[in-house]
């Protein structure tokens, strides 16, 4: 059947639905239509006009008006008489949403259908800039306003079309063709908040068959005309309106800036109770909380660029691999000045992990290990027991094989391999005793292939071609490894457990959660574990070093801040702190540090702007193989290429700028690439 495209019908809509269902005896096993938006508007609105009058000062419902009656009936008949739409859920061909989501590249958008010209069907939700008319500074918060207003911020169309060109280039056609068509046939769904919920009620009414579509617009009517009085009553101002002015603020000690980097996001309140806790106990100081500054098209920023924005920041162990750490304080003298501050409490490989050439460059905070989790329906579906915490490679293969099922579209899998996968997959291999950095004697080198790899790499891949287990790579987004955990076709799956990690495995429709264990990552000879480790550092350029010693001091003091495992052992080992994170958690994380020798991957070694190349070729080497290429020749040319960059970068002259030399000499060795 063709899809539908901009400009098609109510009619054309509604074949479509026909002829998308699909019937086994009296059972409908897959709807044409799925009602999921549950938003009435586009459906009613679009096709009967308005449904409030807002033209008079007391808007008035519209609800009682025959064209409404019979968008409704048409609509409800959906469900009632024609059987294109369920009731409740069900698989769907078609179904509404916002652009907010996104579905995969399996799944097409098309606007909604329209009958004239003007015709005005698909909703567009507006976010906007307002002025309080309170405001006693009314110049000052135009021009913050009008700053706002070239910004493109979030991730909709902005409204100025000059900022509008980029977010239309980046949309394919089809994509930009529906949306182009969309404005030109908009409305603004404004008259929810008048009518509030009672046209929604409405319709729920009629389907459930509890009322006659005459009888449940005649009650909406009514219960409008209630909304509206009730929304302008309690909005009516009952004196003058004065927006008050701030008062001054006082001298409140010493300001230090604290740039927060990765856990800055989603967790400013818990920063910000942080800093309010530390004032009270310090009132000398007053710590002003940041997100680092990103240049613009830039997403990520090193070292040296957070080191200049603030007095002390908050850092990766990558970070300070490999890179010029003059930009920090060695903590050392402070930590010998402060005789009282227990430097034993800290686990030993957090430390290491911070210390470069003997000197301590951040004080630990917390870690996040990957963990793999299973679901436990699937492993008592097919009575298996549980992984342990000491459970091995050969085991996670067995279970992994076991709990794979071939069911056409509906396959299971065993295990379902992280979208981003370059960090995971180099997890097991390096668990195997590969090594791509080899920094154990002298200086580094990178081996991509050595017959330990070549053999660890064919060991991942048969994962694939042998055993069906993960999907392809270049088939799998992030959306739908959600959906494979969601709808039960994942068994196991890995990730850090970083805040509300189970919304992975929570139906947004519902809330339902799934049953979900979590364990170790499976042991090897290799004794590696995946750690996302996280620290605080003072920068160079404080004229502040001892106000930032005291915070950074508290902050290792505060229990699990984040969900991590905290770097201190007397509150990793407490039993608030095992109470906080649950105690399957806490007993993988305590397993993951008693059996490492190695608390990261190479890839830890290879975030830096001159090495991420290596990790790149790793990654291509990787592709190639799942794509039937001889693991030793893909890895032995993801080596040459390796060889042949850092070569260059070695013996090449005449860049001051380091970002000009890398990308001259990735240019130079990928030139020869098809």
């Amino acid at each position: 059947m063709p899809y539908p495209e901009p400009g098609w019908t109510w009619d054309e809509f509604l074949s479509k639905a026909q002829a998308l269902t699909e019937q086994e005896g009296d059972e409908v096993v897959r709807w044409g239509f799925a009602w999921r938006s549950r938003d009435p508007l586009p459906f009613i609105r679009g096709r009967a006009g308005p449904l409030v009058d807002t033209s008079v000062e007391l808007p008035v419902p519209l609800l009682d008006r025959p064209e409404v009656a019979e968008a409704v009936r048409w609509f409800t008949d959906l469900a009632l008489k024609r059987r294109v739409m369920p009731m409740d859920d069900g698989q769907a061909a078609m179904w509404s949403g916002s652009t907010r989501n996104w579905y995969g590249e399996s799944v097409g958008v098309a606007p909604f259908p329209v009958d004239t010209p003007t015709s005005a069907t698909t909703p567009i939700q507006l976010r906007t800039y307002a002025m309080s008319a309170g405001t006693a500074h009314p110049q000052e918060s135009w021009r913050w306003l009008a700053f706002l207003s070239q910004q493109p911020v979030g991730e909709g169309m902005p409204a100025r079309r000059s900022l509008a060109n980029d977010w239309w280039s980046a949309l394919d056609e089809e994509t930009a063709s529906a949306y182009r068509f969309a404005l030109e046939h908009r409305f603004s769904p404004i008259e929810s908040y008048w009518l509030g919920s009672a046209l929604y009620d409405a319709l729920e009414a009629i389907l459930r068959e509890e009322q006659t579509v005459e009888e449940s617009l005649a009650q909406a009517q009514a219960a409008a005309y209630t909304n509206i009085e009730s929304e302008l009553t309690d909005t009516t101002a009952t004196g003058p309106f004065e927006v008050p002015t701030p008062a001054p603020l006082d001298d409140e000690g010493t300001p230090i800036v604290f740039v927060a980097t990765r856990t800055y996001w989603g967790k400013k309140d818990i920063y910000d109770t942080l800093a309010t806790r530390f004032h009270e106990l310090h009132p000398e100081i007053t710590i002003e909380v940041r997100p680092p500054d990103l240049p613009t098209g830039v997403s990520a920023v090193t070292l040296q660029q957070i080191a200049a924005q603030g007095d002390c920041l908050e850092v990766f162990a990558a970070f300070l691999g490999g890179t010029d750490r003059s930009v920090l304080v060695n903590l050392d003298p402070l930590i010998e000045a402060d005789t009282a501050f227990p430097l034993d409490d800290f686990y030993p490989h957090f430390l290491t992990s911070f210390r470069h050439e003997g000197q301590l460059w951040a004080l630990p905070a917390e870690g996040y290990p990957r963990v793999m989790c299973y679901n436990e329906e699937l492993f008592d579906a097919a009575d298996l027991d549980y992984p342990s915490l000491d459970w091995t490679l050969d085991d996670f293969l067995i279970l992994a094989q076991a709990l794979t099922e071939e069911d056409g579209a509906n396959k299971q899998y065993g295990y379902a391999s992280a979208p981003y996968f370059s960090s995971e997959s180099l997890f097991f291999v390096e668990q195997q005793g590969a090594r791509l950095v080899d920094d154990s004697a002298g200086p580094v080198a990178f081996t991509l292939d050595t017959p330990a790899m070549t053999k660890a790499v064919q060991w991942y891949i048969n994962l694939v071609r042998l055993y069906g287990i993960p999907p392809k790579f270049e088939d799998l987004d992030f959306d739908r490894w959600t959906l494979l955990i969601r709808n039960k076709q994942a068994a196991m799956w890995s990730i850090y457990p970083i805040g509300d990690y189970s919304s992975l495995w929570t139906m947004p429709e519902t809330g339902a959660k799934a049953e979900v264990g979590v364990v170790p990552m499976p042991n090897g000879p290799g004794r590696v574990s995946d750690f996302d480790l996280i620290g605080y550092s003072i920068s160079a350029q404080t004229e502040h070093p001892q106000a930032c010693w005291e915070w950074l001091k508290f902050l290792s003091e505060q229990a699990g801040t984040f969900q991590g495992v905290p770097a201190r052992r007397s509150i990793a080992e407490s039993d608030a702190y095992r109470q906080q994170v649950g105690a399957e958690l806490a007993d993988a994380y305590r397993f993951t540090l008693e059996q490492s020798e190695r608390l990261f991957t190479s890839a830890t070694h290879l975030r830096t702007e001159r090495t991420g190349f290596v990790l790149d070729q790793f990654q291509r080497g990787l592709e190639a193989t799942l794509n039937g290429e001889d693991v030793e020749q893909a890895l032995s040319q993801a080596q040459h290429k390796v060889d042949e960059y850092v070569l260059c970068l070695e013996t090449t002259t005449g860049y001051e700028d380091e970002r000009e030399l890398i990308n001259a000499c990735i240019d130079r060795v990928t030139e020869a690439e098809p």
